[in-house]
């Protein structure tokens, strides 16, 4: 991970405490990051997509320009310190040599996903009066993994999950064979099946069945959610909800001008309004 936003100056939403302020009785170890920033990429290439191949994807929302780097911007100007990671649409990072790093920078998976999300909790957030806070912004497929990290890391506070066009179709055509290999050598240690993440949630008050990716999880606060306008692709057209019916900490915004890749664009009207959106609640407590 690499070190970004500005040294951190203000208590707000996220939890974490405000320069050095000497309150905490116990407080995280100094120069650890007030937030960690994580990404989580969808999938790459249409052809590949309809083909159900995952060989090209990488995590692109890494690069310059995407909607990480606009919001670890946003996270820097409201005074917050931090750590950025990025992750692919991919399960597991290939590690051909064996040495416990995934070969590819920029191809690390859902299970290195997990292990970031325990080191964060047993390392800034457990115990501590002024936790290290979790963001995770994710794209398309990446929406799916997120979503899915977040309940099965139920322990795990999130401060913010930001789903840019989440989608589950063709999720399962692509990842179900290699999960469900995973979980049957290492004897499913999850509450519910990993590798069949769509339509499988009922929701409270609700007559559809949800996808994983349309689910927001207790241990998230708030739920910053865009949908896009995409004629000619896949687009998230349903609305988050928990699964208790309500909308609680969850706001939607629809860009009615942008496509599926659009929206994660870091100049976005998608961004632009995830950055007021931020920019309030950690100000006035919105929400």
């Amino acid at each position: 991970m690499h070190r970004v936003f500005a040294p951190f100056c203000l208590v707000a939403a996220l939890a974490v405490a405000g320069c050095g302020s000497g309150s905490e009785e116990n407080p995280r170890p100094q120069g650890t990051p007030d937030v960690v920033l994580i990404s989580v990429s969808g999938h790459v290439g249409v052809l590949s997509a309809t083909n159900c191949e995952s060989a090209d994807n990488r995590a692109y929302l890494g690069d310059g320009g995407q909607a990480t780097e606009a919001i670890a911007t946003t996270l820097g100007n409201l005074g917050f310190s931090g750590l950025i990671g990025h992750y692919a649409d991919v399960f597991d990072g290939i590690d051909a040599d064996g040495d416990g790093v995934v070969d590819a920078p920029d191809g690390q998976g859902f299970v290195q996903l997990l292990v970031l999300l325990q080191n964060i909790y047993d390392n800034w957030i457990a115990g501590f009066d002024n936790p290290t806070g979790i963001v995770i912004v994710a794209h398309g497929h990446g929406a799916v993994w997120a979503h899915m990290a977040a309940s099965i890391m139920s322990h795990v506070p999130i401060a913010y999950l930001i789903t840019l066009d989440g989608i589950c179709d063709l999720w399962e055509c692509e990842h179900e064979t290699e999960v469900a290999d995973w979980l049957a050598a290492n004897g499913d240690p999850y509450d519910w099946d990993i590798s069949h993440p769509c339509g499988l949630w009922p929701v409270t008050g609700r007559t559809a069945v949800y996808s994983t990716s349309d689910v927001v999880f207790d241990n998230v606060k708030y739920n910053l959610e865009v949908q896009s306008n995409d004629i000619l692709s896949f687009r998230d057209e349903i609305d988050n909800f928990r699964l208790d019916g309500t909308r609680r900490g969850i706001d939607t915004f629809f860009s009615a001008s942008e496509d599926h890749n659009e929206v994660r664009m870091g100049t976005s009207a998608a961004l632009t309004w995830i950055d007021q959106r931020i920019r309030t609640i950690e100000l006035t407590g919105d929400f």
